[in-house]
């Protein structure tokens, strides 16, 4: 993450992602915290905040799954809601 302050001391703070080794429900649920964690930053003071994901692998946007995970960047494509960890233990969830 990158965060700038500017000339007005303004805090604004910049996510980055490209994921290149596949597991696409867990890279998806690890942007949903990214963007959680953006969300947290703005309540704690910052002016804005910016997500940007590049992918190259269109499993991430165009799979036929339409469930769970899959439905936020698919369907809905709004981040909202309880968001549960879609592998392992799934013992985690955030709520946005």
């Amino acid at each position: 993450m990158l965060s700038l302050i500017s000339a007005t001391k303004e805090k604004h703070c910049i996510e980055i992602k490209y994921p290149t080794n596949g597991q696409y429900p867990e890279q998806m649920f690890s942007m949903c915290k990214d963007i959680k964690f953006l969300d947290e930053l703005i309540n704690a003071g910052f002016s804005d905040s910016y997500c940007l994901v590049v992918v190259n692998d269109p499993l991430f946007y165009s799979n036929k799954g339409g469930e769970g995970i899959y439905r936020l960047f698919r369907k809905e494509k709004k981040l909202k809601g309880t968001i549960q960890k879609p592998t392992g233990k799934k013992d985690f969830t955030y709520h946005h």
